[in-house]
């Protein structure tokens, strides 16, 4: 009687499974035809996209839908059509396409998908927050306090799932305050020891002792000329260019130019802000912009920059 009884309830689903059969042929047909009329080397298919859309979106016709956006280059649209009908999988492996800031793509979109798991109730998701916060740690792609702040938002999320990578960061932290500090340290140290000899300098007499020519390294000929960096040169060796040091005056140059671009880039007050808006880590581009002297800007350096045909951002 059992025997029986799975016997109809196999004969009763056959029609179903048959139906389902014709339907993936009929797609997976649909999909090749898409295909050929938009190949890889032409911007634009052969048919009218949008209306092919709107027939992939009426029959719920997945891959269909993620051919077009993905030819279409809309990336969000792409993982809106795997969050839609729930295949994680597949909304991994395209994050992982068009998440990749190396190969062009939008390291946003990993801030995203990883909302979208920790939205989903419960701990259902929690595998797939774990691969994703993987990731965007290999990738060192969002900030740890972005990461951070989308978990919190799920109080189901075990702090055994995600132990590791707050500690791996906090170290990480750490690390980074520690060299920070000594390249303060350092660099405090340097200046300190500018300073003081920039006052010798204006405040003490410099007695000149050298005895050879910086540049040729023969005995030192009258007339000669003494620099303030210490250099000392025969005036035939320097020829007409006795205006400055010739072996100072290359570094010179190139760190006053330095400071030249630094302030060019202060004024561009417009690129500042499209950074701060399209970064990730707002603190690292202010503090970028701030070490160019963004924001020294005044009267005077502005009226200057426009003297010197360079009209600052508005």
């Amino acid at each position: 009687k059992q025997a029986q009884q799975q016997q109809q309830q196999q004969q009763s689903n056959a029609p179903a499974k048959a139906a389902l059969h014709d339907q993936q042929v009929r797609r997976g047909k649909a999909l090749d035809l898409m295909a050929s009329g938009w190949p890889p080397h032409l911007e634009s298919p052969k048919y009218d996209a949008h209306h092919v859309l709107s027939l992939c979106r009426l029959h719920a016709f997945q891959e269909g839908l993620v051919f077009l956006y993905d030819k279409m280059r809309l990336a969000r649209e792409v993982l809106q059509v795997y969050m839609t009908s729930g295949d994680h999988a597949g909304l991994i492996a395209a994050v992982s396409k068009y998440g990749d800031a190396c190969r062009g793509g939008d390291p946003q979109l990993w801030a995203d998908v990883l909302q979208h798991f920790v939205e989903q109730p419960g701990s259902s998701c929690e595998p797939q927050i774990v691969e994703v916060v993987g990731h965007i740690e290999a990738g060192s792609i969002l900030p740890p306090l972005v990461v951070l702040q989308l978990l919190a938002k799920n109080r189901s999320i075990k702090m055994s799932s995600v132990r590791q990578y707050v500690s791996r960061q906090l170290a990480r932290e750490m690390s980074e305050a520690a060299r920070d500090r000594e390249a303060v340290t350092k660099l405090s140290s340097e200046t300190q020891g500018l300073r003081a000899e920039l006052h010798k300098l204006k405040s003490e007499a410099h007695v000149f002792q050298a005895s050879r020519c910086s540049a040729t390294g023969a005995p030192l000929e009258l007339p000669a000329l003494h620099f303030m960096c210490g250099h000392s040169f025969s005036a035939r060796a320097l020829g007409d260019g006795g205006q400055e040091c010739p072996l100072c005056a290359p570094e010179l140059r190139r760190v006053l130019e330095i400071r030249r671009n630094m302030a060019a880039t202060g004024l561009q007050q417009d690129r500042f802000f499209t950074e701060l808006r399209e970064s990730g880590d707002g603190f690292s581009v202010i503090a970028d912009h701030f070490g160019r002297g963004v924001m020294n800007i005044t009267p005077a350096t502005a009226a200057s920059a426009v003297a010197a045909g360079s009209k600052p951002s508005p």
